[in-house]
């Protein structure tokens, strides 16, 4: 059996080898990562409102004056249709159709009409 001095001594040491432990593995963490910064054009906030919505009519007409006013039949029926749907108060409708047409203005092959 052990007499208490020397049980003190041992626990203190088991003590002592255990802080030393957690001390290390605090200095082999690595640092935290700050935040990148994010672009503020990122930040773009496109919710389905009626702003947007008239923002996105307005994106594909631009587009169409790009393009020399000249669009394919779908994009004519999807700008046609979403815009009606944002005037009725349809706006996620009207939304899903008008990014459409912008999907297809904007990735439209160089020989199509």
């Amino acid at each position: 059996m052990l007499s208490l001095p020397r049980a003190l001594m041992l626990s203190g040491v088991v003590l002592a080898v255990a802080l030393a432990a957690l001390a290390v593995r605090r200095t082999e963490m690595p640092a935290p990562v700050p935040p990148r910064a994010v672009p503020e054009k990122a930040l773009r906030i496109t919710s389905d409102t009626l702003a947007y919505c008239q923002n996105l009519g307005a994106q594909v007409n631009a587009l169409m004056r790009r393009e020399g006013g000249v669009a394919s039949a779908e994009v004519m029926r999807l700008r046609a249709t979403g815009q009606r749907l944002c005037a009725e108060g349809e706006v996620r409708g009207g939304v899903l159709r008008l990014r459409g047409a912008v999907l297809l203005l904007m990735h439209r092959s160089p020989d199509s009409p």
